[in-house]
């Protein structure tokens, strides 16, 4: 075999079923960040979903997420992490439960700090208290007065729009 020429390495079967092996390889590891990509986004999406029905239009914001976490674990305790819809609502739940074990609490800490803002003569404060508290404790049919709904005002800034017109010198 000494006249036989040897192939250049890109050309043996080794060399190639080799180059098989890796694309399919990548292709799998391609999928398989292509489906924890979707499930991720699912898992995104159900949590978004939840936390949409139970907050309203602005959904899961760092700001409630902190308050159920200061509800469930304290406020020295950490952060929960939200990693399912299914858990959101199960831990929203709890900060409920966990509320209204205490509300009657909150409640008389609300009449007390109303009456102390009235004994040290701070009337606007006092008013405010009474007035949320007028306003928020009961049921809709039980309320006094009906909850105002809060809409956000959209803020309106003037669109100036200029127009040069070519041929034309400018003016100043």
């Amino acid at each position: 075999m000494a006249g036989k020429k040897q192939k250049p390495l890109q050309e043996t079967r080794a060399y190639q079923r080799r180059q098989e092996a890796i694309l399919k390889q990548k292709k799998k590891r391609e999928a398989a960040r292509k489906q924890k990509e979707v499930a991720r986004q699912a898992t995104k999406a159900a949590i978004h979903e939840v936390a949409e029905q139970a907050f309203g239009e602005h959904g899961l914001t760092p700001a409630r997420l902190e308050a159920i976490s200061a509800v469930i674990v304290g406020p020295d305790g950490g952060e929960v992490s939200v990693t399912s819809g299914r858990q959101l609502k199960m831990l929203i739940n709890r900060a409920r439960e966990k509320f209204m074990k205490n509300a009657e609490n909150y409640i008389d800490i609300h009449a007390a700090s109303t009456r102390l803002a009235l004994t040290a003569g701070e009337f606007d404060v006092a008013a405010r208290h009474a007035e949320w508290a007028i306003e928020a404790f009961g049921d809709d049919e039980d309320r006094v007065v009906t909850r105002p709904l809060r809409t956000a005002q959209p803020q309106t800034t003037p669109l100036v729009v200029g127009v040069n017109l070519g041929g034309l010198a400018n003016r100043k």
